[in-house]
């Protein structure tokens, strides 16, 4: 029985060239089709290919996008749930990319470098090269739902309690949560998406490394 086992690297290169792909565009990530995303990147391949270090890391990302971007496709896709998944999770990702980058920095340099930087997710099931497509979809089904359950780890450490005392400052700065995170990686990513979660909400915003609540400003000192 042969095993499919596929990896997803957010702190790649070939995401972060994606990342400065859609940046060159200065309009919302959420105002581009992900059709469009998926053009724009396997367009940069095309025009790239023999210059690229790691071939096989773009042409993963382009075959997700290519997934995706099938599914958009489809008639009927707007009410399609699981790529509604899919596609809140590749924005979410894509808006939040700084932040994510330094909070991975943070807990690479406080808690060690990590043993793998992705979520690797095995299917013992036999790939059918017939409905390959169907095994991709199942395989993404999978992987959101993982993504899901990391925004509770724990009972005790609900993202919802992080918000709750989260709101109760005015302004918090990323090394604040490590600090009332106890040192605890645990917590720390728990109050992070709180903090996220605040930020999309429009509760807070994000500047100058501080999640500021929305009306507050950042002081300043003149020498």
């Amino acid at each position: 029985m042969l095993e499919l086992d596929i990896n997803i690297d957010i702190y790649s290169g070939s995401f972060q060239k994606l990342v400065e792909l859609i940046k060159e565009k200065k309009i919302s990530v959420r105002n581009i089709p992900v059709s469009k995303i998926a053009d724009l990147f396997n367009e940069y391949i095309q025009k790239n290919k023999k210059n690229l270090k790691n071939v096989g890391e773009f042409m993963r990302l382009a075959s997700y996008l290519t997934f995706l971007k099938s599914k958009e496709l489809l008639p009927r896709s707007s009410k399609d749930n699981e790529l509604r998944k899919h596609k809140d999770f590749l924005y979410n990702v894509i808006e939040d990319y700084e932040l994510l980058k330094k909070t991975s920095n943070i807990i690479k340099n406080d808690f060690g470098t990590p043993r793998t930087k992705y979520i690797k997710i095995k299917n013992i099931n036999t790939p059918n090269k017939e409905n390959f497509s169907k095994q991709l979809e199942l395989f993404f089904s999978e992987y959101i739902s993982i993504q899901e359950k990391l925004e509770i780890i724990r009972e005790v450490y609900t993202v919802e309690k992080a918000m709750e005392k989260l709101s109760t400052f005015d302004k918090i700065s990323i090394y604040n949560l490590y600090e009332i995170s106890e040192y605890n990686k645990l917590k720390f990513i728990v109050y992070f998406l709180g903090a996220l979660t605040l930020v999309r909400n429009n509760i807070y915003k994000f500047e100058s490394d501080t999640f500021i609540k929305a009306g507050e400003k950042i002081e300043t000192t003149n020498d």
